[in-house]
């Protein structure tokens, strides 16, 4: 009975990562134009962009500040049940 919601599952997952590896070594531009192999010339102007090492750096920043605050939160609201 779960198979076939775990084949939708991997099909869904396996389409997405699938036309995210197309993507990310063409490119493809808006409705129109033509679609370009870069290759790994994409990831490589990425990596050398301060722009985003900026932005993976706020990102990390708020992921791991998120997360200390959620488990802090859950921490005390389970302790105060408890009680």
């Amino acid at each position: 009975m779960i198979a076939p919601l775990v084949l939708w599952v991997v099909i869904t997952i396996g389409v997405s990562v699938g036309y995210l590896a197309y993507l990310s070594l063409t490119s493809a531009g808006i409705f129109g134009t033509a679609v370009k192999f870069t290759g790994l010339a994409n990831l490589q102007s990425m990596l050398v962009s301060s722009r985003f090492w900026s932005a993976a750096g706020t990102t990390g920043l708020w992921v791991v500040g998120n997360g200390l605050v959620q488990v802090i939160l859950a921490f005390t609201f389970a302790r105060l049940l408890s009680a």
